[in-house]
């Protein structure tokens, strides 16, 4: 079981219909690095856990580019660092979660700003 630590929740669509990952990668990383600039401080980025829930079809589209995870957090990164001009993160660690039915409504989870990040344990 994991336990995450949850700021809230946002709702994000892909860029369009085309079904390459871009689509859906980019408007996904914009959405993570949007929330550790609304912390103010883009420092408290490092210490988050940031979730993504995919619906399957979704999800589909991102296995060509492999890890979404990693994918996710390099891009977000690049994002934050535009926006900043600094060499800043924008979170520990990215879940993705394939959940749901049809549809291309992403949701993203962002964590606790300051530093809370998901734990996970065997039940």
């Amino acid at each position: 079981m994991t336990v995450l630590p949850i700021g809230g929740t946002a709702e994000v669509l892909p860029r369009d219909d085309r079904p390459d990952p871009d689509a859906v990668l980019d408007p996904l990383a914009d959405a993570l690095a949007g929330a550790v600039l609304a912390a103010g401080d883009p420092a408290r980025g490092r210490g988050m856990t940031h979730a993504v829930v995919l619906p399957p079809e979704v999800a589909a589209r991102l296995a060509p580019s492999g890890d979404p995870a990693t994918a996710l957090r390099e891009r977000a990164d690049a994002a934050l660092r535009a926006r900043t001009g600094g060499d800043h993160t924008s979170a520990a660690e990215v879940l993705p979660i394939v959940a749901g039915g049809p549809g291309i409504k992403m949701l993203h989870l962002p964590g606790w700003m300051g530093g809370s990040r998901a734990v996970t344990a065997p039940v």
